[in-house]
């Protein structure tokens, strides 16, 4: 376990060293670094010694009456119930945070059209000064044509 919490240190330490963004609250880290630091973490986890720690072994007692039976299916059964619900709460968040980014994607949508109808008017006035432009050139030209004297 002290690994563990070691390998955590080294992992604070290097995005506290990190450099920092400017004018954000994000910090830049060297990503292969905290990849194996990462690695180094799940193959502690997954060692025996913490597998072995975390095991709690309940005592099993081959003559064990019908009470201790009921009081076994009853925490299997309320165990059963707490997943449950908890799954249901994953479900129930999931749909809020799918729900929420539909609306989003939906401005979004709905502002891009704004920006396509401020594009297409930017460029129209400036075909129409263009055509303007044009327009004046060739009367200027053409008055210059008129009036030089051949």
């Amino acid at each position: 376990m002290s690994k563990l919490l070691g390998l955590l240190d080294v992992l604070e330490s290097k995005i506290l060293e990190g450099k920092k963004v400017p004018l954000t609250e994000k910090v830049m880290v060297d990503e292969d670094e905290v990849m194996s630091i990462i690695d180094k973490i799940r193959s502690v986890l997954q060692s025996d010694d913490v597998i072995q720690n975390n095991i709690q072994i309940k005592p099993v007692n081959e003559f064990s009456s019908a009470d201790n039976q009921a009081s076994l299916d009853a925490e299997k059964n309320s165990e059963i119930e707490k997943a449950k619900k908890i799954k249901e709460g994953a479900q129930e968040y999931a749909q809020y945070i799918l729900s929420n980014l539909q609306l989003i994607v939906t401005k979004m949508q709905n502002n891009l059209v704004k920006l396509e109808k401020n594009i297409e008017g930017g460029r129209k006035v400036i075909e129409e000064r263009n055509s303007i432009e044009e327009d004046l050139k060739q009367e200027v030209l053409e008055k210059e044509i008129l009036n030089d004297p051949i």
